[in-house]
């Protein structure tokens, strides 16, 4: 998820924003609005945003250190001084905008997950295990995620659904048989033809042959499953 903040005294462009990234941008999060430099300040420290959508008129004052040290991608609105916000909105140029930037923003995060990726033992605290990544093709690009993150996968068609401790909207293109030859040699298990789930995040198993997840979602665990599954569970 990218996590986007408004900032601008051009209110009426909120809305239209707010549309073309709910229909066109779901991986967009639209997080917090100000309209005023010192509250834009505010905002990004607590959000700590990927993307800040702003007017030039508050570029230098929400010029500042959380902005410059983290790398914060920015996109200007700026409507003529004489024409009505509305009529100056060019809803073209902001999705050319957001492609950009989306595009900056994933190749910044695959780059920063890959070095972590390929650390060395040395490179880490002592300790502490590296931090297993897998990339995952999506619609709009590639998520890269920590495998001990995903709680479980779930066929959908040709595609699959990816849950993870922070996201359960995360579509592949991979189906779900890519996904078991990626994950069970980590511990992930298929309990049901459509689904694939990591055991450690396995709460309870029901006898009639359900599976209660960490996140409270419940999967079903085959027939001819329950065997393989309750041996597999209990040597974990």
């Amino acid at each position: 998820m990218i996590k986007a903040v408004f900032i601008s005294r051009e209110k009426a462009f909120l809305r239209p924003i707010s549309q073309i990234l709910h229909r066109i941008y779901p991986d967009i999060q639209l997080s917090g609005v100000a309209n005023c430099p010192v509250e834009g300040q505010q905002l990004i420290h607590k959000d700590k945003p990927d993307l800040l959508i702003t007017d030039r008129l508050l570029a230098e004052p929400l010029r500042t250190n959380d902005l410059t040290d983290s790398g914060v991608e920015t996109i200007y609105i700026q409507p003529p001084a004489q024409a009505p916000a509305l009529q100056s909105f060019d809803a073209d140029v902001l999705v050319d905008a957001l492609d950009e930037a989306q595009a900056r923003i994933i190749d910044r995060r695959q780059s920063q997950e890959q070095r972590a990726a390929s650390a060395t033992p040395s490179d880490s605290p002592v300790g502490q295990p590296i931090k297993q990544m897998i990339g995952i093709p999506t619609m709009d690009g590639l998520e890269v995620l920590k495998v001990q993150d995903i709680i479980r996968c779930e066929g959908l068609q040709k595609c699959t659904r990816i849950v993870t401790v922070d996201r359960s909207d995360i579509v592949s293109s991979y189906n779900l048989g890519e996904f078991r030859r990626l994950l069970e040699p980590y511990d992930f298990f298929s309990p049901h033809k459509s689904y694939l789930v990591n055991l450690g995040f396995v709460k309870k198993y029901y006898k009639e042959g359900t599976l209660l997840m960490q996140d409270d979602a419940t999967v079903p665990v085959s027939r001819r499953n329950k065997k393989k599954f309750l041996d597999r569970i209990l040597h974990v």
